[in-house]
């Protein structure tokens, strides 16, 4: 039994963790149309930068407060610091100004999860936690196709209108919006098995609606890789889950059913009621460019094998093959597991996939563990956030998945709560934890003191590039016939090779 000091921290804390939640999706959705003056992609990558130090520091200290946090996490934690090794590196012997920023983003996403997702997993019972996570994606979801079906009706004002240049709306791109509905449309039936839903009818009719819109853009803007990726996701958890997956699977083929009524309706009959001429955006069998990047990728990955080339050096290496040379260049390959090839090495790509297999084996372990006795709504929660979590990586190789910030900062906490699911199965999902153990010796105080000293030093240098892009903004686009490269911040295409 614990006390009550203990149950009020614990409250404390999902409280804080849901109220982060919050401020990543609302800026994922809705940071563009905020008045910020720096632009929506700055400001979300400012805030993933922020919430990576934070729950750094925190899982920081849950790593070295708690007796046997190495030994439940001792195997991802040993991947994570052979990734994060091999990644810091390239650093030293890159002659880039701002060498460590990339490399420190990408090692502390990875450092958050198995760390603030160690703590989340000992501290919470994942159910308390996962209710009130659900109301606010069921409540972001419904507001922003609620705003999209308000946008739908005046782009229905003009006589010729092409659907597509205005929805998904709030995004300068549709891959971007895309990599969120890839994370979040899975979990959606979470949002109709909680307690509101229980208790109010006009909840499940909003998010029904909003996930039908959401289908309805997804069907509209022709997302090949989100529809690829939901279906191997699915498929995913078939194979682990076998029939568990089913209850899940009947409320999410609802939301599916209705997106493909809003389909018929808003793109085919209120259009031709109306006498306009309406178009969505084209769906394309090829792959849009992707496998010229893709073999440019796979060429640069070769040459420094199996290390890779360093932080960023995709930006700044010369062509390799001939179709590169004359084809449109990007920020990135539309490759997740292609770029950390090139750029950092496959055995960083094999440390990474050695993390998927992991991921895997414990998701067997968590189903053997839940047999015939688990409730439908477990099977619910575990297989939405499972099916997420796999149709995100399977999207990463076919799109910037974990370079768009909108995207990182939903995948972020999505995968924090499926490690803290997964780290300790024995405790199933909905029994509540035996709370953290606590020790506070010296060394402990002076290790925290040089993690957050050293993440201080990285988000200053994360502000230096963002005013170092700043300043070269005007003048890469005096050059002429030159567009922008969404990296690490939207002017992504510095440094350069022409630049200090």
């Amino acid at each position: 039994m614990l006390d009550t000091r203990s149950h009020a921290e614990r409250r404390l804390f999902g409280l804080f963790f849901c109220f982060l939640f919050v401020i990543a999706v609302a800026l994922s959705l809705f940071g563009s149309l905020l008045p910020f003056p720096s632009g929506g992609f700055s400001i979300q990558r400012s805030f993933l930068c922020v919430l990576i130090v934070l729950l750094g520091v925190l899982g920081a200290w849950a790593f070295l407060a708690t007796p046997g946090f190495i030994e439940e996490n001792l195997w991802p934690l040993t991947m994570v610091l052979s990734i994060g090794g091999l990644i810091f590196a390239h650093a030293f012997i890159s002659n880039s100004h701002f060498r460590w920023i990339e490399p420190g983003l990408y090692v502390g996403f990875l450092g958050c999860i198995v760390l603030f997702g160690g703590l989340l997993g000992k501290s919470l019972s994942l159910k308390s936690l996962l209710e009130p996570m659900s109301v606010i994606l069921g409540a972001c979801v419904a507001l922003y196709g609620a705003m999209s079906l308000n946008y739908y009706g005046f782009s229905l004002s003009d006589r010729d209108v092409k659907i597509a240049d205005h929805l998904p709306w709030g995004f300068v791109n549709i891959r971007y919006w895309s990599q969120v509905a890839t994370w979040l449309l899975p979990l959606l039936p979470l949002a109709l098995i909680n307690g509101l839903a229980r208790r109010s009818r006009l909840w499940v009719l909003l998010v029904v609606l909003g996930g039908a819109i959401w289908i309805w853009m997804i069907l509209l803007s022709s997302a090949r890789g989100t529809v690829v990726s939901l279906l191997v996701g699915t498929v995913c958890a078939f194979v682990i889950f076998r029939h568990a997956v089913l209850p899940w699977l009947k409320l999410f083929g609802l939301l599916l059913l209705c997106g493909g009524i809003f389909w018929l309706v808003l793109s085919g009959l209120m259009p031709a009621l109306l006498g306009v001429s309406f178009e969505g955006r084209e769906l394309s069998i090829g792959s849009s460019g992707r496998w010229v990047l893709w073999q440019e990728a796979f060429a640069m990955s070769l040459q420094s094998f199996p290390f890779g080339q360093g932080p960023q050096a995709w930006l700044t290496h010369e062509p390799l093959t001939e179709a590169y040379r004359g084809s449109k260049a990007f920020g990135h390959p539309h490759n997740m597991y292609l770029m950390w090839a090139a750029e950092y090495g496959w055995l960083v790509v094999c440390l990474i996939f050695g993390m998927f297999a992991w991921m895997a084996h414990r998701l067997f372990k968590l189903r053997n563990l839940m047999g015939v006795n688990a409730r439908s709504r477990d099977e619910v929660v575990l297989c939405g956030v499972t099916v997420s979590v796999a149709s995100a990586l399977c999207h990463a190789s076919i799109s910037a998945v974990f370079v768009a910030p909108a995207s990182m900062l939903i995948g972020l906490f999505v995968l924090i709560v499926f490690y803290a699911m997964l780290q300790s199965p024995q405790s199933a999902l909905n029994k509540g934890r035996s709370g953290m153990v606590r020790r506070y010796p010296a060394w402990t105080f002076c290790c925290l003191f040089i993690v957050s000293a050293m993440s201080l030093w990285w988000l200053s240098g994360v502000y230096q590039y963002h005013q170092a892009m700043v300043r070269d903004l005007p003048v890469y686009l005096e050059q002429p016939a030159n567009a922008y490269f969404p990296r690490f911040w939207y002017h992504g295409y510095f440094p350069r090779t022409d630049t200090p």
